[in-house]
């Protein structure tokens, strides 16, 4: 079974202490333990956030496939009423 990690919060955001160093430190642990079971996804309209290269700096050592929705944003994607 293979499974997405929506990477948005760990690429999108500068580097923070708390759940932004959690939410790194744990992706970076499964994709480790089982590198071809997880791929990467994240939002980046038209590519202009540049999370690509922060996804690239971040995993690039890992070989996990990354999914990159450029159609729309995240915010558009996520509703607010959650």
């Amino acid at each position: 079974m293979k499974a997405t990690l929506e990477s948005q919060y760990i690429v999108a955001h500068p580097p923070l202490r708390g759940l932004w160093y959690y939410s790194l430190n744990h992706a970076r642990a499964l994709l480790h333990h089982c590198p071809f079971g997880f791929g990467l996804s994240f939002f980046d309209y038209k590519g202009e956030a540049g999370n690509r290269e922060r996804t690239g700096r971040l995993f690039g050592r890992y070989e996990a496939p990354i999914y990159e929705c450029k159609e729309l944003g995240y915010p558009v994607a996520t509703p607010a009423e959650l």
